[in-house]
């Protein structure tokens, strides 16, 4: 008896499996064009995170190229839709490999690009003595941990910084014309695995020494009060508004050269402290050109974000119906 039940779950997980795959296909065969990207939507996303899932196989210098021309396209966009913040993310931290070309190909406002790790000069200290009960902060110890980001401030006034200093921009795939319309100033986040789990250890690290610094100092028949850690008093050391905040929306896009789309979203250590209430759309690249019905046998080449998959994406983020509870 209990092989014919067996039996007849492996069926009904057949059976739905195949309709699963069947819906699919009807999604992406008979799906309804995106709206366009100046159309009105219902809600747009104030702060938008780019996962880039940059596959092990990928030779650098095209996951660089693929990074750079993904980037460039979609600040274009946020910018021309009103998006204020955008983050974008690579796990390995191939974007620092891109950084220097997006500032001589983006309108940013005078020398705007920094990070995170920079911001704050520590003065030379000596090793720590187990004995000392009071010395000079240095980064491990202040509890103003700044995430490592590296920001890009693009402002409208400098749109024509190219043509002054006769600065040729990269070539980019060619696109669909949008409608001309002003765009709006952008602040450009760049981040890696570095801004993600060991970013939250080293604001524990330092919590931990300024609790014990603080028991050390205290006199030993006063009553200590055990020690609570707030939700705030973290988002204080993690976030913040000019560098690494929580994303209203995460668009994830594979860098592969794969066209399979079976495998689940992943996050790729970004980090999971800002993605609480975050929605998380998955694309799928397509080749999108004409190219003949065998072309599967050729080999397949690393697809930038496109527009279409962007406003595809829009489109997903303005029919969520997003519960955030009391």
């Amino acid at each position: 008896m209990s092989i014919f039940f067996a039996f007849v779950l492996h069926i009904f997980h057949l059976v739905y499996a195949v309709i699963l795959k069947v819906r699919s296909l009807r999604k992406q065969l008979f799906a309804s064009p995106p709206q366009q990207l100046l159309a009105p939507r219902r809600r747009i996303p104030k702060h938008l995170a780019i996962v880039f899932a940059v596959d092990p196989s990928v030779p650098v210098e095209t996951a660089v190229e693929t990074l750079t021309e993904s980037v460039l396209n979609a600040v274009e966009w946020c910018r021309t839709i009103g998006i204020k913040k955008l983050t974008v993310y690579e796990e390995k931290d191939m974007l620092s490999k891109c950084t220097r070309t997006l500032y001589d190909n983006l309108p940013a406002q005078g020398q705007e690009l920094d990070s995170g790790e920079s911001e704050i000069d520590y003065p030379l200290t000596p090793p720590p003595s187990d004995h000392s009960e009071s010395r000079p902060l240095s980064p491990n110890d202040a509890p103003e941990n700044h995430v490592p980001v590296t920001r890009l401030h693009i402002s409208e006034r400098s749109s024509r910084k190219e043509m002054q200093n006769g600065q040729k921009p990269i070539r980019r795939r060619q696109q669909k014309p949008t409608e001309s319309a002003h765009k709006s100033d952008l602040l450009l986040c760049m981040i890696s695995a570095e801004a993600s789990k060991p970013a939250i250890a080293a604001a524990a690290r330092a919590l931990a020494r300024t609790e014990s610094r603080r028991l050390r100092n205290s006199p030993p028949l006063e009553k200590r009060e055990p020690y609570k850690l707030a939700v705030e008093e973290l988002d204080r050391i993690l976030e913040d508004e000019s560098g690494l905040s929580s994303p209203d929306f995460m668009i994830i896009h594979p860098i592969d050269f794969s066209r399979s789309s079976s495998a689940p979203p992943e996050l790729h250590g970004f980090p999971p402290w800002h993605i609480r209430l975050t929605e998380i759309f998955q694309n799928h690249p397509r080749d999108r050109s004409s190219q003949p019905w065998f072309s599967w046998r050729q080999p397949c080449t690393p697809i930038p974000l496109d527009e279409i998959s962007f406003r595809e994406a829009l489109d997903e983020f303005a029919s969520a119906e997003m519960r955030f509870g009391k």
